[in-house]
């Protein structure tokens, strides 16, 4: 019988979420609410996910006939974030897709400074990375200056036909923060207080990223660490994780674009017919 290309592709989300149910978690939740630096010294970098805009030429119509053919471009993938700074630490992996917790958090306690992250994509949650001598191996870094007493936000987004996962700082200030991690009620009481306080504030109402950003930080959240399993295959694979450090973070520091934070001001208001 020949193989239905489309029906096979419909069906690898459902064979990869099962495959990761089967596994040894990677993630344990810790917390469920966000803590504050421990002192003026110390700065937290704080790493979740959240779609950061991104012109894509030509990308956005093939995802569209993608979806439109059956083909799940939400499919899950996981991301392992290391601290490169001096030695490699692991902070935790991360799943991103339906599957997947969207209010996962990994809290990352630093001193002040600058920063270096990061990120090797991961099979779906079920492993940190992929195995020494894999042909496909993503990899993407950030710098990130983390200030005293402040928290850094970085967010997962995905770009590309392949939907890799990468690395993208969010600017936004300490109050603003603040007044988002304290909302209280249903999405929607809280959506239309965010509203409320962008009219007191002078933001502009189209900057919808600040609504759902604000809306992010204060939903029920899990802040997670790495379990006994995952810290074992990092002891295992520290070797590879070393390895990919040392052939991509030069090349990244030399060749990669490398984009200011992310202000979540950005205004998207529609365009005036008269404009045309």
């Amino acid at each position: 019988m020949p193989i239905n290309m489309k029906m096979l592709i419909s069906a690898l989300p459902l064979v990869l979420t099962l495959a990761a149910c089967q596994t040894v978690p990677l993630a344990e939740t810790s917390q469920t609410s966000f803590s504050a630096p421990a002192s003026d010294q110390i700065g937290q970098v704080r790493i979740g996910t959240f779609h950061i805009p991104k012109e894509e030429p030509g990308t956005t119509l093939l995802l569209i006939l993608g979806a439109a053919g059956g083909a799940d471009i939400h499919y899950p993938v996981g991301a392992s974030i290391f601290d490169i700074t001096g030695e490699t630490h692991y902070l935790g992996t991360l799943s991103i897709g339906r599957a997947a917790y969207s209010q996962a958090w990994i809290e990352h306690p630093v001193p002040a400074g600058k920063r270096t992250l990061m990120l090797v994509g991961a099979p779906a949650a079920s492993r940190i990375a992929m195995a020494p001598g894999a042909l496909m191996q993503h990899v993407d870094f950030i710098d990130v200056d983390v200030k005293p007493g402040g928290v850094s936000h970085i967010a997962l987004s995905r770009y590309g036909l392949a939907r890799h996962p990468y690395l993208g700082e969010i600017q936004m200030s300490a109050a603003n923060r603040k007044y988002c991690e304290g909302l209280t009620g249903k999405p929607g009481e809280r959506e239309k207080s965010a509203m409320g306080y962008m009219a007191e504030n002078g933001i502009d109402p189209y900057a919808r990223d600040f609504k759902n950003f604000c809306r992010l930080l204060s939903d029920s959240k899990h802040i997670i660490s790495p379990t006994e399993e995952s810290l074992r295959q990092f002891a295992e694979l520290k070797p590879h994780i070393e390895s990919l450090r040392t052939k991509h973070h030069e090349k990244w520091m030399s060749e990669a674009e490398k984009r200011a934070p992310y202000d979540l001001m950005h205004s998207y208001q529609p365009i005036s017919a008269q404009e045309f």
